[in-house]
């Protein structure tokens, strides 16, 4: 089924400014348009599978035993490859567009300060929040629900 999608990976991080005042910076690293399967049962679950076991960790060593990223930049180039399997469906989009017709857009939120990754889940069709929390709660959330598309 077509639904389009925006997926944005936000970097989170505190830092002094030149006053010495401590602010908190957030880059949006990536912005994915997905042309179709953008549903939650689709695309969000599968975020969720992939985001679920990841631990951010700073100097980390690759292993194929866990999954590790070195911050949010890393994490967002695992989450660009791991979505290769679209090709053809899937486009990168300047940081600065928010509207290309989406039905639902994901926000991938990693806090350098306290190593967590976040999704938030937008229904821009029904301009609401469907979901805010970890990608474990994500799942927890998506299978207690009603099925309404088929996940097969």
């Amino acid at each position: 089924m077509e639904s389009r999608s925006l997926i944005k990976v936000i970097q989170l991080y505190s830092h002094e400014d030149h006053n010495g005042i401590e602010k908190t910076a957030r880059n949006i690293l990536v912005n994915i348009y997905t042309q179709m399967d953008g549903y939650i049962e689709e695309h969000g679950r599968y975020l969720a599978e992939f985001l679920k076991d990841f631990r951010i960790e700073e100097d980390c060593h690759p292993s194929e035993d866990i999954k590790v990223a070195d911050g949010a930049c890393c994490l967002a180039v695992q989450i660009l490859v791991h979505l290769q399997k679209w090709k053809g469906y899937i486009y990168l989009l300047p940081f600065d567009v928010d509207e290309c017709g989406q039905r639902y857009e994901y926000y991938i939120t990693v806090d350098e300060d306290i190593m967590t990754i976040d999704m938030k889940v937008i229904d821009v069709l029904h301009n609401k929040s469907f979901f805010e929390g970890t990608p474990e709660q994500f799942l927890k959330k998506l299978w207690t629900m009603p099925r309404k598309h088929n996940l097969n």
